[in-house]
């Protein structure tokens, strides 16, 4: 082997680990950009925090409670109280009057229903649904609000950075001959952009073809990249 061909070797070499290790890193960017927005959907789509859950079985209650009781207040006291009944006769001595004890309101099972045991039964419904929560394991429940939105802000973060990141490697690459495809929501901006553009174009040619002259459009800038994944 001569010299030449020794030095050719080595930059062939060179060349094919240069590549791969430049497939290396656009796999690892994209798994770490895919990893990130699963964490992204699974925080923002998690329930609440398990005391977030049972301040909001209290406050339910109390409010669809409180709307009960003044919707069947007047009946339901009317009833508890007993009342008297008159009945107008034709002449006064033909009056008569009649007394309603006092009694439970009928409650049929179409009554019955989960208003009417906020209304009733507040501290023993809020009990239960209490009970209910705290029976769940910790994984069932999400991060609490402030938390939730720390976690979103800084994967939010994270993404729009992989984002550049491969996408600068993906335009390096390119000008140098190796083909690697765009995250998806980047090549989707890329193509609303191009055809953005296009339109624009078109719009000013037209405008010139029937001699309206027009200032040329502001270039058009790329979304911000957060959420979808590639």
């Amino acid at each position: 082997m001569t010299t030449t061909d020794a030095t050719l070797k080595k930059l062939k070499d060179a060349v094919a680990a240069a590549t791969d290790k430049l497939r290396e890193t656009e796999a690892d960017l994209r798994t770490r950009y895919t990893r990130a927005t699963r964490e992204r959907s699974r925080v923002r789509g998690a329930y609440a925090s398990r005391e977030e859950l049972q301040a909001n079985a209290r406050r339910l209650v109390e409010r669809r409670g409180e709307q009960w009781r003044q919707t069947h207040r007047e009946v339901w006291l009317r009833k508890l109280s007993g009342h008297i009944e008159w009945r107008i006769g034709e002449t006064e001595a033909d009056d008569t009057e009649r007394t309603i004890p006092p009694a439970l309101p009928a409650l049929d099972a179409a009554g019955l229903d989960l208003s009417a045991l906020c209304g009733l039964v507040p501290d023993a419904l809020t009990a239960g649904l209490t009970a209910l929560i705290a029976a769940q394991p910790d994984a069932a429940f999400g991060l609490p609000a402030d938390a939730r939105a720390r976690r979103v802000a800084d994967l939010d973060a994270e993404i729009a950075d992989l984002a550049r990141q491969h996408t600068e490697l993906v335009d390096a690459a390119a000008a140098a001959g190796l083909t690697f495809p765009l995250l998806t929501p980047v090549r989707e901006q890329r193509e609303a952009d191009a055809l953005e553009q296009a339109r624009a174009q078109a719009l000013t040619e037209a405008r010139a073809a029937h001699g309206y002259t027009a200032p040329a459009p502001p270039p058009v800038t790329g979304l911000a990249v957060t959420t979808l994944q590639g």
